[in-house]
Order: C-alpha cells, then structure tokens, then sequence
C-alpha cells in the first residue's frame, strides 16, 4: 500500500503523457521504452519498472485493443482500484442526497434515463448524473478555447465579493438548498465561464461550503495563468476534497499540456484530473458549439456526433448578470448546436425575487409525471413499431416492448406523427376519464424509463 501511494503520482503522469503527447504514444504502443523514459524525462518512472507500467496503461486506456493478460500486472491493477475508489467516494458523498420536491427528483430520473435512450455511450458511465443547479460567478470566458462545446462569449464582467454581493450569495444558496433540497449541494460554480476569471472565487467557494458542506468541483482551462495562485487555491480544497475530485484541469493545447507538466510536480497533481481537449490527444468530445465550425472530416474523426457535455438539467444562476434560466441537455445538432436547451430565462436583484422565480420555474418543469398540459414527444431516435398487441421502441442499441390494447396503440400513433399534450391526446381519441386514467398508467412508465418526454 506504501509503495503504491509513492508509484501513483508517476504513473499517473505517465498515463497523462500517453494520452496527451503523440510521440510519446507513439514509442509507447512501439514498445520503445527508451524513447518514452528520455521523453517523460525526470517524471518517469524507473527504468526496471517502464515496461510494466506502459503495458498496464495501454491495456487500461485502450480496452479493446488489449492484448496480454493483465492479472499479473500491478500498474494495470492500481489504475483500476483508484478508479474505484473515486467513484465510490463520490457515491458516499451524493448517494444519500435527496431532491425535497418529488417533481424534481422524478424528473432528474426521466432525463437520466432519456440521455441513455438518446446517446448509448452514456450506457457505459452510469456514474454521470446531471446538476440540478449551477451557479456562475462571471459572464462571458477569457480563454476561448477553439473546442468549446458552450461557445462562450467573450468575459464581460465578474460578480465581485463586497458586502451585499455576499449576502445576495448566501442568501440564493440558501434559498436553493430549502426549495431543490440537500442535492443542491452537488452543484459547481461555473458552467460556460471559466472560474478562476473571477478574483475572488474562491471567496465564494469558502461561503458555499459553509452552507452545503462541501467544495464544489472546479474545473480550470487556465491552470497554467497563475501558479501561485493555483497553489493556494489546492492548499484551500484540502487533501479531502481534492481525493473527492475536487480540481480538474482542462487542457488546451500541447504546449498547455507542457507547461502544466513543468509548473506542477507529479505530487502536485495526484488528485487532479486532467481533461485532454487538444488536437494531438486520445480523447473526443462533444461535437457541440465551436468544434461544429471545424471541416466535417476533424469532427468526424476527433469528435463524437451524438453527445453533449452539458451536465446541468435545471437552475442555471448567473450572479454577474442576474439572469436565472432553466436548462436541459439535448443531442446537439442544427436546433441545439449546444447541446443544450433554454426552455426559459429571467432576471432577479434580490433574494426574495430569485426566490419567486426559482420556484415558479421548478413548478413549471419538474411536474411530477405526465403533465396534462406540456406536449409529450418521443426521445430523438425512437421509432415505434407494432406487432399484433405489442409496441415496440426502438432506439440506438436499445429496445422496449410493451403490450397494450387499441387505445395505448392509437396514443402511440398519434404522438409518432407529432407533439400532443395528454390532454389533447385524450380528447382527440374521445376518451372517457376512466380510459385516460389507464391510458395515463400506460404511457407513464414510458417517460420514466425516458422513451417519451415531455
């Protein structure tokens, strides 16, 4: 155990530069030892134990292409145990946090299982969950990174911390937390904006664990701009909440990458994630926002067409303009270049102001169940079909069947052909109030299991 929490930091860095530098991925897939060791340069691990941990990393970071049994191998072992061990720390964290209105929590498990229907690699991670609320401290990014999937505009301003802007903080943190409940406190501080704009954020970040109990997570396209900085701010987090994958920085580009590496020592940087989002990385994102204005044969290469990295299904607070919006993630395409969809935005000055709207928003959004009057559509990519008694949905790699009289069939039907709210749905077919009663248990199960939506 000992010697693991000294070889973990390494061989972190090592994995990092794997995925990040194409010729050191390059004589890594090769089998050039050598190379990777003068590369990787003072950070490498020994020389006797390179070709271990190379062979642990690969077979680790690229699954499919595994080609030698890994139950011997101690790097590939450690690799997965941390993975293990921060999901499960952020599982003890959140597993117990409740949503206080029952509409919000049974919409928070609709959507869930609506982006798993629309985007199938989202199958595999069940881990990512969606924010009921964020809060941004900034309008507008200095950064402008050419891959932002949330094409944010240009910094404009920042919610400074004087006297009455804290107490306004406090207060719509705390008005939060009694309308939406202690999963509130799952919620970060930034959204399209780039936290560390802000001079006095982690100002903030002290009041916002005051009051939910935690630091929320930050993450960085800048972590290079201010080293000084950047190292008050981990000393701030803490060894606790840094293990709780507190700080994550994105980089930008190869050079970024470089920097980072001699700004921060391997120690440094053991709790923190770092997010490859340069050209010459392994990685692909979202082909959302800006990266929708690069030539069709990168996106198709580099970026993945049916996902969006938007992580926020309700409250979007932005202190810096006063505007309060309710978002929900969508595949992006032509309609959501996003990813994303503002089904509302307004404004507030005081405490008692985002309090009325806050709750009017999650009133009109978070209707527990089929509301009778918000028009019900199916999931993008669901086609149904019938056969004899049977509907069957079907979507991408993924199908439902469900057996149903005439009624539930016409319902299905109508909806196939456009958007109909229950009401009109009922009304269309001529149904008593017994039969929209058992019509209604019928297609319910359907949006919670996220086929159809509303």
């Amino acid at each position: 155990m000992a010697d693991d929490l000294k070889i973990w930091p390494r061989l972190k860095r090592l994995m990092e530069y794997i995925s990040a530098d194409p010729a050191i991925r390059e004589a890594a897939v090769k089998g050039d030892e050598e190379s990777v060791f003068r590369l990787v340069g003072k950070d490498a691990l020994s020389a006797a134990d390179l070709k271990e941990a190379i062979s642990g990393i690969l077979a680790y970071q690229y699954p499919n292409q595994r080609k030698t049994d890994m139950t011997e191998n101690r790097f590939f072992d450690l690799l997965c145990a941390h993975d293990r061990e921060i999901i499960n720390r952020i599982k003890e964290r959140y597993d117990d946090c409740t949503f206080r209105d029952p509409g919000m929590d049974r919409f928070n498990h609709s959507l869930y299982a609506r982006t798993r229907v629309e985007t199938p690699l989202l199958r595999s991670r069940p881990f990512i969950r969606y924010y009921p609320v964020m809060f941004e401290l900034s309008e507008g990014c200095s950064v402008h990174c050419f891959f932002c999937a949330l094409d944010a505009g240009r910094l404009q301003k920042n919610f400074l911390f004087t006297p009455q802007n804290e107490e306004l903080f406090r207060g719509v943190l705390e008005v939060t937390r009694e309308l939406i409940g202690d999963m509130a406190s799952s919620a970060a501080c930034y959204l399209s904006t780039e936290p560390l704009d802000n001079p006095d954020y982690e100002k903030f970040l002290l009041r916002f664990k005051e009051i939910f109990g935690y630091y929320p997570q930050t993450t960085t396209a800048a972590a290079e701009r201010d080293p000084k900085r950047m190292r008050g701010f981990m000393e701030q987090l803490g060894k606790e909440e840094m293990e709780h994958h507190a700080l994550r920085f994105s980089v930008r580009s190869l050079q970024q990458f470089r920097q980072i590496m001699d700004l921060y020592t391997p120690e440094e940087l053991e709790d923190v994630e770092l997010l490859f989002n340069h050209m010459e990385s392994d990685t692909r994102f979202s082909d959302s926002g800006r990266v929708r204005m690069l030539p069709d044969h990168v996106r198709e290469k580099l970026f993945l067409m049916n996902y969006s990295i938007v992580c926020l299904a309700g409250l979007c607070v932005n202190f810096a303009s006063g505007t309060l919006r309710w978002i929900e993630p969508e595949v992006p395409c032509d309609e959501y270049p996003l990813g994303y969809r503002i089904l509302e935005e307004t404004s507030f000055q005081t405490v008692e102001e985002y309090r009325q709207e806050a709750e009017r928003l999650l009133r009109a959004y978070t209707a527990p169940g089929l509301d009778h009057d918000r028009p019900l559509f199916f999931t993008k990519g669901v086609s149904p079909d019938f056969e004899g008694n049977m509907v069957i949905l079907q979507s991408a790699g993924s199908v439902l069947r469900v057996t149903g009289n005439q009624i539930f069939q016409d319902s299905i039907r109508l909806l196939s052909e456009k958007k109909h709210t229950f009401r009109e749905l009922c009304g269309e077919m001529g149904l008593s109030t017994f039969s929209s009663g058992e019509l209604k248990k019928k297609l319910t199960p359907l949006y919670e299991k996220g086929y159809i939506r509303c």
